[in-house]
Order: C-alpha cells, then structure tokens, then sequence
C-alpha cells in the first residue's frame, strides 16, 4: 500500500511534458499502472455467456455446457468444475456425453466432430482432473458446399455416432476408431426403396434436423427431416424400418419411454403421435394414434421447438416448449405440461437467451418431477 500510494505521490514529478505542453507518461510508468490496477480473471461464477448447447450424463451426474466462443464448461458435485476451449473460437452446435465413460463429443460450426477426455494429472504432489482434446474429425467441407453441413448428431447404443446434414443424408461414426462407417443413407435413397403409394403421401425430405435413437434396444433411430417426414432407420446399416408421412414443418422428435409411439412437434403449434410399432406391411408408412393436436389453437401458433413424453405408474405426461398463440406470446418463451384432461404453463421473458439450450433438459426433469407426484404447482 506505501508503494502504491508513493506512486501517485510522485507522479506530478515524473511525467515528461510533450511538445504540446501537455503530460505525458513513460513506458515505466505506464507498465507499473497495468501491474496495480489491471484485473485477472480468477473463476467464473453463475452461468456460462452465450450459451448455446447441453448435455447431461445421469450416470456420473456430470452437465456440460458449450458456448458459441467454442468453450465447454463441466459441472459435476459442488466444487468441481472443468473446463476447455476449442482451438478456434467456433460456435458449439451440440454436445453428447459418451455414457459412463467421461468423454463427449461436440459439433462445431466449422463442420467438424471433436472428442474430448476427462484425464486424471498425477504429476504433482495430489491428483487433479482436466478435460483434454482427443481428436477431431471433418464432417465435411468447411464450407459446408453441397449441404455437406452437419446440422446434427444423435448418439447410437454408445459407439457410434449419427451425423446428420443439411443435404438429407445421414453418416454413421465409430467412435472407438473415430472414422466414418460404410453405412450412410439419404432421403433420396430412402425414398427409392418405397412404392409408389408411399411416395405419393410424403412432402419431400429436406435437412435433418433432429436424431434419436430408441430408447428401448437402440437398434432403430429416428431421423426427423424439415419437410415433416421422419424415417425410423435400423442401426445397423441404415436400412429403412417405416416412415411417417408429416405434413406440417418438423421442428423436433421425441420416442415414447417404450418405444411404441413417436412424438413429433411442428412449426405451425401442432404436435403428433406415431404408432412405431405398427408400419404398414407394403409401403412401411406409420399411422398416426389421432390427428395432429395444436394445443392453442385454431389461432395461428408458434412452432413447438422441443417435446419430451413420458410415461409412468401415475400416467403418462407430455411436455413442449412453444405451441402458445403468437398473438398473446410471440414475446415469450413457453413450457406446458399436458397430463390426460389438464394443461399447465409456465412462461418467461424473451431475455432469457439460455432457452435454447436449456429447454429440452429442463423438459425432462419436469417431466421426471411430476410423475413422482400427484401434483405440480
């Protein structure tokens, strides 16, 4: 404190006058104000900026969060917290935990699949933990020419990955060797392999914009395309099982906890029910358990974004986020919870920019939390 206090004291002594009369500091002097006045990032506190993907592993209950400067935060028990950063700031499409193994897989905005670790340090005197870069892999052209950009990933029984781009087609990943399989599809194979009725009821292809895999065997995956058609794909050769025919924009997929049923919910509010354990014999197309449901309607909607169904010993339980009437809540963000006869919502303001990462994990544990329960306030 005397040191610093004797540096102001003689300032007025040491400053040099510059032609125009005025004062002017040295480079020493200017380098001993950065030392005492110059603010070092120590840790950071509450939730990441600009985020913009999650994941969750239930197992080793770790959360991690990508951000669009590229970098991955991990949280597990109070007090632990890992972090690293892409090589080039890159925005962090998504992000998959690898189950019980510590590692996950992130997409990036430059086209590219990275593989992270978390890797136990034993150099000093105690043991310490890091999250370290393992390998990446190019999806495609950094360009992402030929809508070879991958838009997203959905992770298959653990050792393999399911890449999907904004051209239609989908390509597998093993993860052990990190390299791309030989089985690979797109919507234009798939629909060479149905018949001419099939094909008469689908409203084309369009970009893959959402994977997930069964949550029963894994051995068939939903591929949700824009156009509204989603193909139930077998695992292992990407062969086709059935198709849904949607009508209305696809905007995210869901499975039913046995795997019985599809969810699927739509840019115009509307959601539906898929019966997956009931294809056509002939042209393998998939029936619907009712119409198309727009929970807010016959007033135009905003599109539902996220879906998760759930079922129980209580009942079974929906939730999605949007759906709500844009002439009362285009400004806000939406959560509404369907459970047989009654519906509930919760909404926010528009401010909350971590919505759309945050929304389908939230989802799940409201889900998980009001079928423990007989009431959710």
């Amino acid at each position: 404190m005397a040191k610093l206090i004797g540096t102001f004291r003689d300032l007025p002594h040491k400053l040099h006058l510059s032609s125009g009369g005025q004062a002017k500091a040295s480079d020493k002097q200017l380098k001993q104000f950065k030392e005492f006045f110059d603010l070092g990032e120590l840790c950071k506190i509450g939730f990441p900026d600009n985020a913009t993907t999650i994941a969750h592993d239930p197992q080793l209950n770790l959360l991690a969060i990508g951000t669009k400067t590229g970098e991955i935060l991990i949280y597990g028990a109070p007090g632990h917290e890992f972090s690293a950063c892409h090589k080039d700031a890159c925005e962090i499409k998504q992000l998959l935990f690898l189950p019980e193994e510590g590692r996950l897989v992130s997409l990036t905005s430059d086209n590219r699949l990275h593989k992270w670790e978390l890797n136990e340090n034993t150099s000093g005197s105690h043991s310490n933990w890091r999250l370290e870069h393992a390998a990446d892999l190019l999806a495609g052209p950094a360009d992402g020419a030929d809508g070879q950009t991958a838009t997203t990933m959905g992770l298959i029984g653990g050792d393999r990955l399911c890449l999907g781009y904004a051209s239609g087609s989908v390509r597998l990943v093993e993860v052990k060797d990190w390299k791309f399989a030989e089985s690979a599809t797109s919507g234009e194979a798939i629909d060479k392999g149905l018949t001419e009725e099939a094909r008469s009821q689908l409203h084309g292809w369009g970009s893959v914009v959402s994977i997930e895999a069964s949550p029963t065997t894994g051995k068939q995956i939903a591929i949700g395309f824009s156009s509204g058609t989603v193909a139930v794909l077998n695992s292992s050769d990407c062969s086709l099982h059935s198709v849904a025919p949607g009508a209305a924009e696809l905007r995210c997929l869901s499975w039913q906890t046995d795997a019985s049923a599809i969810y699927t919910g739509h840019s115009d509010g509307s959601y539906a029910v898929w019966r997956a354990d009931e294809p056509a014999e002939a042209s393998r197309l998939l029936k619907t358990a009712d119409n198309p449901q727009t929970v807010y309607g016959p007033f135009p909607c905003l599109p539902v974004t996220h879906l998760v169904h759930r079922t129980a010993k209580l009942g079974s339980i929906t939730v999605l986020a949007g759906g709500m009437a844009k002439n009362t809540h285009a400004d806000r963000h939406t959560v509404t919870l369907l459970r047989e006869q009654s519906t509930s919502a919760w909404t926010c303001a528009r401010q909350l920019s971590t919505w759309r990462c945050c929304a389908r994990q939230a989802m799940a544990i409201l889900a998980r939390l009001a079928m423990t329960s007989h009431t959710l306030c």
